[in-house]
């Protein structure tokens, strides 16, 4: 009978069609709990229901199963289920309730039977990176984080009842994540998450998929002992070990004295096990994922959790049932952590933030417990930590976890060592671990020097009938600083003027630059037209990061090559002062009378106002007549008063007698002689 029941469900566990592996990107139908063992009158307590192992036809082929409303004794409904068998409450149509019948145990009188409720959809949402989001609708059970964001998907951290779980979704696919009701009854999925878009280090957008029943209360009720069910005595009816296996490891399982050791050989949909007394070999079988297998060799019983299976480290969730009494003690791994200490660049620009992440990575198989971070920071580094105090206590095997992030701003330019971070943890065996980072070498810290342009001469008139050549000279200064951190690489100096000149190049390549220096060009320009023409400059660079920058210096030289303009124009020219009187007198000469006695006019009315008053004028005729006739009085009073003397004189000589021996005088001097003797001068 026992081989006939085995091979009756090797016969089920082959015929159950395959269910994808949690990296798939397909949603299933249904959320649904752990398989769950009854016995005869053993009901699942599922929120407001109670669904019950009703009754069994007497080859145990058949189970009639009943769903009770809360508060209610009469069935809402009752079907009699096959393995493999499923029934639905209120309907197929519009299902709350999904419930199945995953194996009947003939030889151990035993039912097991899986309950689960649709998947429905319940939002869509956005979500930033590095935010967390509780879905009111689920009472604060779930928390959902956003851990990280690439092009093509994204990790989210999601919390069920106080366990968190972290998962990265491809961009259009799926995953589902299960909540723990209690050590042996899990609801999966209970939150379903498909991202519809990711936009690296931004944001995601996903669908959220839940139970159409999210009840997280679940229990077994177990009928009384002294019913009708008859339990085999030291039936595999409690869980001993609930947790992971490796490839190839080993459990032991203690009852009565005796040793049990259950060896996991493949990981996989149908995983492989061994079972041992001692060294000596039971069985090899295979369970699916999902499933249960009991052996009929040794009271032991096996089922693989589904979707928990890993193919990338060969590992897989088990359940080991076994009598009341036995024991399995947790497998102890070695944790291997590695601490990764990233930066956004070694080299920034002075005014700039460097951002320095911790991160740990366990490579082993062990978890850690207690981690503490030691940082090695320098001084003149003002530093920010996000967070400030470490939160973490476990951190499981083949997983990784953001310690800290470090904002450092330096204070002035120049190097900074930052050594190496350590972190300190105890292993499963409780040995104090240490491990270091990398070192992370020297943070460099560069400026840009404040830079001058300048010429000799910024203004030139050229003459280009003589020379139509111009030098103008000029002139880059680095100011005074660091020359290891304060520099420009690939400096180059364009010069902008109109086609009116022309140079051998616009381009004047300067070099590399560091402070306190400066160099000097010149360049002759060639005037080409003889107009107003002007220079301008951009001087580009690049800092020490291979930014370019450039510096606008416009109008540097004015060129002025227009020669001076000849203009005919008519212009009045007045005579000088000196030339007024030959000029008035030209002009009146040659008009004619009319117009001459006219303009004479019009001149005498404009100098007489320019003329300064004259005193009275003098009458010249009177005074002439009147000296003349003071003269001809005078004359004449003389004439006579002479004519009287003369005569007068006559007559004496008259009666002179001449004296003998003598010349006789003339009578010139006869006059003379008498006129002086009257006291008159002669001439």
């Amino acid at each position: 009978m026992k081989k006939m029941a085995i091979l009756l469900i090797g016969l089920i566990l082959f015929a159950v069609p395959f269910f994808p592996s949690v990296k798939s990107a397909q949603k299933p139908d249904y959320a649904k709990l752990t398989l769950v063992k009854l016995g005869l009158k053993d009901s699942i307590i599922f929120g407001n229901y109670e669904i019950k192992f009703a009754d069994v036809n007497p080859d145990w082929t058949q189970a009639l199963i009943e769903i009770y409303k809360k508060g209610e004794s009469k069935p809402s409904k009752t079907a009699l289920l096959t393995s493999g068998g499923r029934m639905f409450y209120p309907d197929s149509t519009n299902p709350i309730l999904e419930v199945s019948i995953g194996y009947i145990m003939s030889y151990n009188k035993v039912i097991y039977l899986e309950a689960g409720s649709p998947l429905k959809k319940a939002e869509s949402k956005t979500l930033d990176e590095g935010k967390t989001y509780k879905p009111t609708y689920l009472d604060g059970k779930v928390s959902i984080k956003l851990v990280d964001v690439t092009d093509s998907s994204a990790k989210f951290t999601v919390t069920l009842n106080g366990i968190s779980y972290t998962k990265t979704i491809e961009e259009d696919s799926g995953q589902g994540f299960g909540y723990k009701i209690s050590s042996d009854i899990s609801y999966y999925p209970f939150v379903w998450i498909k991202v519809t878009k990711a936009v690296k280090n931004d944001y995601a957008e996903f669908d959220i998929w839940i139970p159409t029943y999210p009840v997280t209360s679940v229990s077994v009720k177990r009928a009384s002992q002294t019913g009708t069910q008859n339990q085999t005595q030291g039936a595999p009816d409690t869980v001993v070990y609930n947790d992971v296996m490796y490839k190839d490891e080993i459990l032991n399982i203690y009852y009565n004295g005796t040793t049990y050791k259950l060896r996991l050989n493949q990981v996989g949909l149908y995983s492989s096990f061994s079972l041992f007394k001692g060294t000596t070999p039971l069985e090899t079988f295979q369970v699916k994922a999902g499933g249960y297998h009991e052996s009929d060799k040794a009271p032991i019983g096996v089922e693989v959790v589904k979707d928990s299976y890993d193919t990338e480290y060969n590992r897989l969730t088990v359940k080991v049932w076994a009598p009341h009494g036995a024991s399995a003690p947790p497998i102890l791994r070695e944790a291997k952590l590695k601490l990764i200490v990233e930066t956004t660049s070694k080299k920034i620009m002075l005014g700039d933030k460097m951002i320095l992440t911790v991160k740990v990575v366990n490579e082993g198989k062990g978890k850690a417990f207690g981690l503490k971070l030691n940082s090695n920071i320098p001084n003149g580094l003002e530093q920010e930590v996000y967070p400030e105090k470490l939160t973490i206590t476990k951190l499981d095997a083949f997983s990784e976890y953001p310690l800290a992030t470090y904002i450092l701003t330096p204070s002035q330019v120049g190097s900074y060592q930052i050594g190496k971070f350590g972190v300190e943890y105890y292993d499963e065996f409780g040995n104090l671990k240490k491990v270091e980072s990398d070192t992370i070498g020297a943070l460099k810290v560069y400026t840009l020097p404040k830079i001058e342009l300048n010429v000799d001469n910024d203004y030139f008139k050229v003459d280009t009938s003589k020379d139509n050549k111009v030098k103008v000279k000029f002139n880059v200064v680095l100011e005074k600083g660091n020359p290891a951190f304060e520099f420009i690489e690939n400096a180059t100096l364009h010069l902008e003027f109109p086609d009116s000149l022309n140079a051998y190049s616009r381009d004047i390549s300067l070099g590399d630059l560091r402070a306190n220096e400066s160099i000097s060009k010149e360049i002759i320009f060639t005037v080409n037209k003889a107009e107003l023409s002007k220079v301008s400059a951009t001087l580009t660079y690049k800092d020490a990061l291979g930014e370019e920058h450039q510096i606008e210096f416009p109008n540097l030289v004015i060129i002025d090559a227009v020669p001076p303009a000849i203009v005919e124009k008519k212009v009045k020219v007045y005579p000088e002062a000196q030339e007024l009187p030959s000029f008035v007198n030209a002009t009146l000469a040659g008009l004619d009378n009319e117009t001459r006695a006219l303009l004479a006019e019009e001149l005498k009315n404009v100098s007489e106002a320019y003329i300064p008053p004259q005193p009275p004028k003098t009458n010249w005729w009177a005074v002439f007549a009147i000296l003349f006739l003071i003269f001809g009085i005078g004359f004449g009073v003389a004439y006579y008063n002479l004519k009287g003397k003369y005569e007068e004189a006559q007559r004496k000589l008259a009666r002179r007698k001449p004296k003998p021996g003598g010349l006789p005088l003339k009578k010139e001097e006869e006059v003379k002689e008498a006129l002086e003797d009257k006291g008159i001068e002669t001439l």
